[in-house]
């Protein structure tokens, strides 16, 4: 990814001044989605979308895809879900005009990500059943990959985490035949999750040291920050408290400034190891921040993981009434359906 931000630079660059607007436009959609994970600049990303988006407006839709799928994308980091929604759409137009399953099933997934995410699994089901069916149509690998993904995580939700794990192997197989290391190193970071939820912290360290390591080194901020929160969520199950600390603070480095999910989650991490330190205050404070945070921004699967800290937190300190305030939010947040958005 450093290599992308430095090279698009230039050819969006020297494509401007040849009069080469199609390659222009590409080159900053490219050059978005690079300074989106690598710089973790979503402001800079949507300026760069934006202006891709203008440059390839004429362009056939295989082409305006790109920029479309990449903006939504930005909406999506900074959890801006009807922004996202709006862009996924016009991809989604985008596949069908050119005819184009594969493309078509990219956006299929992205917005089951988004049912995911609020906890509407009926209709996410659907829509990851509809996104197999046209990889299956358009054979494409990624297609599939992320199949496996989107099924991993309805099985995480609903409380298998070892028919999860099954999927978020075999996720990982294919982007490893693909060679897609950034994607590899989440479906491993996946993996050390749902080991970790089936009570194997000593595998899921394992798992999660591997996407950690992998992530640094290929530069991806974005992905780095939840497997480094992760990394150090095991630790402190195994009471490694320095060590855990020492991680989270580095997740906290890494996150983006916009990264409106990992801002949260990433304290989340902190707070935990601030209560196996004893720092309580902290500890409820940061809980308490991230729950605020989640409840703005509509994501229901990420703050239903910080309300079940927060209730065993508060009844852990004796205080029954306040836990079960939370308790009650933790009911509420169950599967739900609503209307379809594509």
């Amino acid at each position: 990814m450093p290599a992308v931000v430095v090279e698009m630079e230039e050819v969006a660059s020297a494509a401007e001044l040849a009069g080469e607007s199609r390659l222009q436009g590409r080159a900053l959609a490219a050059l978005a989605e690079a300074v989106l994970q690598h710089r973790a600049d979503a402001v800079a990303a949507r300026r760069l979308v934006a202006e891709a988006v203008a440059v390839l407006k004429d362009e056939p839709p295989e082409i305006l895809f790109e920029p479309l799928w990449v903006a939504a994308q930005v909406d999506a980091w900074l959890g801006d879900t009807e922004e996202f929604e709006r862009w996924a759409r016009r991809a989604l137009e985008a596949a069908r005009a050119a005819d184009r399953k594969d493309l078509e099933s990219l956006v299929t997934h992205g917005l089951a990500t988004s049912y995911l995410l609020k906890l509407d699994l009926e209709q996410a089901a659907s829509l990851v059943d509809r996104a197999a069916e046209l990889a299956h149509a358009s054979g494409s690998v990624q297609g599939r990959a992320q199949t496996h993904s989107a099924r991993g995580w309805l099985e995480e939700l609903s409380g298998r985490p070892a028919d999860a794990e099954v999927e978020f192997t075999a996720a990982r197989e294919l982007y490893a035949e693909m060679g897609n290391a950034t994607r590899e190193a989440t479906m491993t970071m996946m993996i050390g999750r749902a080991a970790a939820e089936q009570g194997d912290s000593v595998r899921a360290e394992t798992f999660l040291r591997n996407a950690v390591r992998t992530l640094k080194g290929l530069g991806d901020r974005g992905h780095l920050c939840e497997a480094q929160r992760s990394l150090s969520m095991v630790l402190i199950d195994q009471g490694r408290v320095d060590e855990a600390e020492r991680i989270a603070l580095e997740a906290r480095e890494t996150v983006g400034a916009e990264d409106r999910v990992s801002l949260s989650t990433t304290k989340l991490a902190l707070a935990l190891v601030r209560a196996a330190q004893g720092r309580g205050d902290e500890a409820e404070r940061l809980l308490t921040e991230a729950f605020e945070e989640l409840g703005v921004s509509g994501l229901l699967s990420p703050q239903r993981e910080v309300v079940w800290h927060l209730a065993t937190f508060l009844r852990a300190r004796g205080r029954e009434d306040e836990a079960a305030v939370y308790e009650a939010r933790l009911a509420e947040l169950a599967p739900s359906s609503t209307a379809p958005i594509a």
